[in-house]
C-alpha cells in the first residue's frame, strides 16, 4: 500500500488514505506497531481513535455488503462514496481503486526528475 499511497502524494496532495482497524481490541498502539512493520506512513486509528464509529456504516451495509478486509471506501470531495473497489487479485483491486480515486476529479501528483548532461552546440 505504502507505494501507491506515495504515487497519489502520499497525503500532500489531492488524496489521502486512512487505516481503520474494525478490531475492539486493536488500540491506537496496535495500529502504529502494524504500521511501522508494514512501512506504512499514511494515518491510522484503532478504537481509541474512532476507528470503529468511523468504520460502522461500511460494516453495517450502508454502502454495500462488507466482504472482509481489506476493504477500500473512496470518499469524493462531493461526500459520494465508492465502496469496495474490488479486482482478481490485490494489483487489480488497487487498478480498481485507482480508478475509483481518479473519477473524483483527482489527478496524480507529478514525478519529480532531476536531468543533467552538458548541452552543445554546433558552430558553422
Amino acid at each position: 500500500m505504502e507505494p501507491f499511497y506515495q504515487e497519489w502524494g502520499g497525503g500532500a496532495h489531492d488524496v489521502e488514505f486512512i487505516s481503520l482497524s474494525i478490531m475492539n481490541f486493536d488500540d491506537n498502539n496496535d495500529v502504529a506497531l502494524y504500521k511501522a512493520a508494514k512501512g506504512h506512513t499514511f494515518p491510522g486509528a484503532g478504537v481509541n481513535g474512532g476507528s470503529i464509529t468511523a468504520s460502522q456504516p461500511y460494516l453495517n451495509g450502508m454502502f454495500g455488503s462488507f466482504t472482509g478486509t481489506p476493504t477500500f471506501a473512496v470518499i469524493a470531495p462531493d461526500r459520494s462514496v465508492i465502496f469496495d473497489p474490488r479486482g482478481i487479485s490485490f494489483v487489480a483491486t488497487l487498478d480498481s481503486v485507482d480508478v475509483a480515486i481518479r473519477s473524483t476529479g483527482a489527478e496524480k501528483p507529478p514525478i519529480p526528475y532531476t536531468i543533467s548532461g552538458t548541452v552543445k552546440t554546433h558552430k558553422t
